[in-house]
């Protein structure tokens, strides 16, 4: 994998990141009882995560926590 530009990194900490927690409280409701299906939240949040720090620009998120969910 090619090395995180730090302007995306800056992005994520400020746009991102700070909701975090209520994707996850979002994500366990509604993946409760879906464990055995190898449906976990940590995993989403990573795959979330990977998913936006591949986006080649984030210029067209207007709304990152929208984005984010």
């Amino acid at each position: 994998m090619a090395p995180v530009d730090p302007q995306r990194i800056q992005w994520l900490a400020a746009q991102v990141l700070p909701h975090e927690a209520v994707l996850r409280a979002w994500l366990a409701r509604r993946l409760r009882g879906r464990a055995a299906m190898g449906l976990e939240v940590d995993d989403v949040v990573q795959e979330t995560y990977a998913t936006l720090v591949a986006l080649k620009d984030t210029a067209h998120v207007r709304n990152p926590r929208a984005y984010l969910f």
